[in-house]
């Protein structure tokens, strides 16, 4: 949205400035535009970098902003199309930053995407590993368990035995 509104506000500017440099010229005034136009004071993609490790897999606000600047280039060619002169010169070099801007995002995305696969694989593997640890010693756990009470029953069948055996000699005699 704030893009959108950005973008409504440029070509608004551009138009007014086309519009005042057409009238100037008429009355035999030469406007002269500088050329750089602060370009480079906000060549820094430092906002990219900032929440870059936060990003996920498949994160659909990434893709959303991607989807928004795709947009913006877009209405901004549009709207270049439209004007002359130094307008669409300035129209121009904003939609190659922009173009810049969103190359870099998805650069950046795609190294967030591969980290986060890295660190699922790692927490897979090491989940893979605790697990196995926990299934052998419940194993072994189950076996002994089972050893004690199998020796158990034995030992308590026997018993019953030489129980049966003394009840049954008390009656033979």
């Amino acid at each position: 949205a704030w893009a959108e509104d950005e973008a409504k506000r440029t070509r608004e500017h551009a138009k007014a400035l086309e519009e005042a440099r057409y009238r100037w010229e008429q009355r035999g005034i030469k406007v002269i535009v500088d050329s750089e136009l602060q370009d480079d004071a906000a060549t820094e993609l430092t906002w990219l970098n900032a929440d870059a490790e936060k990003l996920s897999v498949g994160q659909s606000p990434v893709k959303e902003t991607i989807s928004q600047g795709e947009n913006l280039v877009k209405k901004l060619e549009v709207m270049a199309s439209e004007v002359k002169g130094k307008s669409f010169a300035a129209i121009k070099r904003i939609i190659e930053k922009i173009k810049f801007i969103i190359e870099h995002f998805k650069v950046q995305a795609a190294e967030a995407t591969n980290k986060a696969r890295e660190v699922k694989a790692a927490a897979v593997s090491t989940l893979k590993s605790s697990a196995e640890d926990l299934s052998q010693k419940t194993e072994s756990s189950v076996a002994s368990f089972s050893s004690t009470v199998k020796d158990g029953m034995k030992r308590l069948t026997e018993e019953c035995k030489e129980s049966m055996d003394r009840i049954s000699q008390k009656f033979k005699m």
